[in-house]
């Protein structure tokens, strides 16, 4: 099936009552307006450490809602719909809009990102491969297939490079693991690969969950030696006492640095007495803060490593 795009230049003031009037013919608007980014990038929360600098980069480009029909006889049908309602709210409301039109390619959209996901090495035993290449695994490596589908963790981002050559140079043999906020599953199929035999995952995102167990399975990893759940573990209490069943070997958390510090109590007491923490997912500007943070419940900070601008701790318990 391809699609037709259709993106409405339009103004901050309009944005909400464009949505409004189109959602009873359609859904899934994607708005684009630098005021939003702006006044989002000034509120400091604990879900997110990190903006784009594209998104801050050109404050007067254009407000824009884009939405997708069917290229077909029901959503051309539906697009002639929807021309003539933003037509109509020009003239009765004073509506300052313009329309443009393109045809998009069910592959292009569905694949063509595919093209700059190839397989890479890391450390001295790890081979990260998407489903779709071929590799030549002329050193034996381990191989480790990851379709990230729409969950974070394709490997390349710098903050799960970091934590995978961490994992590849750990013991990982028979060991307890846990991944906080998995992902697409790809630090967790890490360890089970370098020998864990007994790895539970988290996170918060329905799809995430999904996506870590099918990508565990591509790896021929027998489903007895892995749990993937859905949740916040801080704030839902099934879930915690479900993790806190068990005392981990090695714990990875790739998230953010705020985040990370709310949980920090929470995973020393996961933690083995001889245990790993592996954290990541904290900008470079506020490592020192994250580290001070950890040291205050009485962690080691054994290593830490800085790449791109986001930094990697690796952590264990004083004795």
């Amino acid at each position: 099936m391809n699609y037709i795009e259709v993106k409405i230049i339009t103004t901050h003031d309009d944005v909400e009552r464009i949505c409004a009037m189109l959602s009873p013919l359609c859904s899934g608007f994607i708005i684009d307006d630098p005021q939003d980014v702006y006044e989002f990038s000034q509120e400091k929360t604990t879900k997110w450490d990190y903006i784009d600098d594209a998104l801050l980069g050109n404050p007067d480009r254009d407000v824009s809602v884009t939405l997708y029909v069917d290229d077909s006889d029901e959503g051309k049908a539906q697009l002639e719909d929807i021309k003539k309602v933003l037509a109509e709210a020009k003239l009765t409301g004073n509506m300052d809009t313009s329309l443009s039109i393109n045809g998009v390619q069910s592959e292009d959209w569905e694949n063509n990102w595919k093209q700059y996901y190839k397989p890479f090495t890391v450390g001295n035993h790890l081979l990260i491969r998407p489903s779709w290449e071929e590799i030549d695994n002329k050193e034996g490596r381990k191989v480790l297939t990851i379709d990230p589908a729409s969950s974070f963790g394709t490997g390349s981002h710098a903050t799960t490079r970091l934590c995978l050559n961490e994992i590849d140079g750990i013991d990982c043999e028979g060991k307890t693991v846990l991944d906080v906020g998995c992902g697409s599953g790809i630090l967790m199929t890490a360890m089970l690969l370098m020998g864990a035999n007994d790895a539970r995952g988290c996170d918060i995102e329905d799809n995430a969950v999904k996506t870590t167990a099918e990508n565990i399975l591509k790896n021929d990893i027998p489903e007895d030696k892995f749990e993937v759940y859905m949740g916040d573990l801080l704030s839902n209490r099934w879930l915690n006492n479900k993790l806190a069943e068990k005392k981990y070997d090695v714990i990875c958390a790739n998230i953010v640095a705020d985040v990370l510090k709310n949980m920090c109590e929470t995973l020393l007491s996961w933690l083995k007495d001889d245990g790993t923490l592996i954290i990541s997912g904290i900008i470079e500007e506020r490592k020192d803060e994250v580290k001070a943070h950890y040291e205050s419940f009485n962690a080691n900070i054994d290593k830490m490593v800085v790449k791109d601008g986001w930094a990697m701790m690796r952590i264990s318990k004083k004795k």
